[in-house]
């Protein structure tokens, strides 16, 4: 996963964003606390000197737009920085990464935006949509989903490949479709899903 704060609204990855004009976005404080709250969560190590203010400075609303495979994650993450910061509100907004980039080029206010894979964030970055430098807070691992007590007895990839097996998978336009899809494809794994859904948690409704 990747963050980054955004100019105007945050962006894939875990990157800051501009405010209007160019100037630093009045919650850059709190996007900075919170991605450095992120990456130390993630294990991705950081300095207390990136948030550019003491946690009992820390005030105001956040706005975060995250890929929805970060969903727990985040929102776990979300209630435990309003509780070490009683004076800040986070707003959280989850949806496909490629919806979030969509949000944010249309101008959709945000301080943060945290996408499934680096190539979006790139993409916004390019774009001239976000401040700062990008920072990979967490990463993905594909996984097979099946119904509980797994009835149809799935344990590989080419398993997915019987007939009358129904599979759900992410579009491919989205990182989760882009990553099943090269794995299948390494794999000589042919499938006929029944679905190719906008983002992880659309797969496992």
């Amino acid at each position: 996963m990747s963050a980054a704060r955004r100019a105007g609204a945050p962006a894939a990855g875990w990157r800051p964003a501009r405010a209007g004009g160019g100037a630093a976005a009045p919650g850059a404080s709190l996007a900075a606390a919170f991605l450095l709250a992120a990456a130390t969560l993630a294990g991705c190590g950081g300095t207390p000197a990136a948030s550019g203010a003491s946690p009992a400075a820390l005030s105001g609303d956040l706005t975060l737009l995250a890929a929805a495979s970060l969903t727990e994650g985040f929102t776990d993450l979300a209630k435990d920085f309003e509780r070490r910061h009683p004076g800040v509100h986070v707003h959280l907004s989850f949806a496909g990464s490629p919806t979030l980039a969509a949000q944010v080029e249309q101008g959709a206010p945000a301080d943060l935006i945290a996408t499934a894979d680096a190539a979006t964030i790139d993409r916004l970055a390019g774009e001239g949509l976000l401040n700062g430098t990008p920072e990979t807070v967490a990463t993905n691992r594909l996984e097979i989903a099946v119904a509980h007590g797994n009835p149809a007895g799935v344990h590989g990839l080419a398993d997915l490949a019987r007939p009358g097996l129904r599979v759900a998978l992410c579009a491919a336009t989205v990182p989760c479709g882009k990553g099943a899809a090269t794995a299948l494809a390494r794999a000589g794994v042919q499938v006929s899903p029944v679905t190719l859904d906008p983002d992880v948690k659309s797969v496992l409704s």
